[in-house]
């Protein structure tokens, strides 16, 4: 313990100075300060954080078209967006469908046949939104 810094709310326990103590009581200050500046303020937003749904399909190779999109339900959300998109270009294979109040959503457009799509999700409350889902890969055999 020789030659050791201990220190106990800027009270020197061992060997060094009492300065020192208050110089890392000082420092470890700051580091708290910087913490809470970062952290959030308003109270809805520490009540509510909206988590992010699991997929659950489709996936792989799909025979009916349009597909039924399904998914876990997210922490705290409302409601979710899905995305379509064809995995070549990254434009949209079907307009975006939003405000999903359920799990599963089945589209009013067919896909395109035989093309290598993705699908994300995202999870909506009242009080903010979830990052997307990772892309589900899937393709419709025709």
């Amino acid at each position: 313990m020789s030659g050791m810094l201990k220190c106990w709310f800027g009270i020197a326990l061992s060997v060094t100075s009492m300065t020192a103590c208050m110089e890392e009581d000082a420092r470890l200050d700051t580091v708290v300060d910087e913490i809470a500046v970062e952290a959030p303020t308003d109270p809805a937003a520490l009540l509510c954080s909206v988590g992010k749904p699991r997929f659950r399909q489709p996936m792989g190779a799909v025979h009916e078209n349009p597909p039924t999109f399904c998914w876990s339900h997210a922490q705290n959300a409302d409601w979710y967006d899905v995305f379509v998109l064809i995995t070549a270009t990254d434009e949209f294979a079907i307009d975006p469908i939003r405000g999903v109040t359920s799990n599963c959503v089945t589209p009013d457009q067919q896909l395109p046949w035989n093309t290598p799509m993705r699908w994300r999700v995202r999870a909506h409350a009242a009080c903010g939104a979830s990052q997307h889902a990772d892309g589900s890969a899937f393709f419709v055999i025709q």
